[in-house]
């Protein structure tokens, strides 16, 4: 039986004094919900695997020979990305089976390094080569801290708007964070989620995220 690595998540650890960690918003649901990518050398790291792998599995021979039999949730696997064609890791979070053929199963998967979802037929999924599960997850699941929704549990689509500018989600612009607390993650991955104070740095006054959103009138403070 070969010994499979285990997958490892990348944690927020502070590098500096004031406990501030360099971050890009890779991803986000909502400000209870959002993926960071630590900022420095493991963003070199990834592009490269991102490369090596979509070089990998663009070659029919390599797809054929890294076929998925039965996924179940948790797995981790290699998939396309449909916007840009280029292959990622994914790990497995709902298998929906057709009654049709096992081809046909449909697999909802979370992609470790960015944060995205995406919805495959098991057919257009890989098996992980070895030598692509070394590095940690990238993508680190967070909420924003000392907020909450300003009426009941769902952030309205303004806000979580607002959110995104304030974060520059997807924008490869570096944020400050600082991690308040952390919580075993829910969905049984490895690692954590981090509960974070958010601010932008880039401009002529700092922002913090939560209190901007908190004075714009899309969030209450956190009970």
């Amino acid at each position: 039986e070969s010994k499979e690595t285990p997958y490892q998540q990348e944690e927020l650890v502070a590098t500096s004094q004031d406990g501030f960690i360099e971050v890009f918003i890779s991803t986000l649901e909502s400000p209870s919900s959002f993926w960071v990518q630590l900022v420095g050398t493991q963003s070199t790291t990834l592009d490269k695997l991102v490369t090596d792998m979509t070089n990998f599995y663009g070659q029919e021979a390599n797809r054929d020979s890294h076929p998925v039999a039965s996924p179940s949730v948790g797995d981790v696997l290699a998939s396309r990305f449909v916007q840009d064609d280029s292959w990622y890791r994914a790990r497995v979070i709902a298998v929906k089976k057709s009654d049709y053929s096992a081809d046909e199963t449909e697999v909802k998967i979370h992609y470790v390094d960015f944060g995205e979802t995406g919805k495959f037929k098991v057919k257009e999924l890989c098996t992980l080569a070895e030598e692509y599960r070394m590095l940690p997850f990238q993508a680190i699941e967070c909420s924003l801290s000392g907020v909450q929704p300003k009426d009941g549990t769902k952030w309205k689509d303004e806000a979580i708007d607002l959110f995104e500018l304030l974060t520059h989600a997807a924008k490869w612009k570096v944020m400050m964070a600082k991690v308040v607390g952390r919580s075993k993650r829910e969905d049984g991955g490895p690692g954590f989620m981090y509960q974070l104070e958010l601010m932008d740095t880039n401009g002529s006054e700092d922002i913090n995220v939560a209190k901007e959103l908190l004075r714009q009138g899309f969030a209450v403070p956190a009970m």
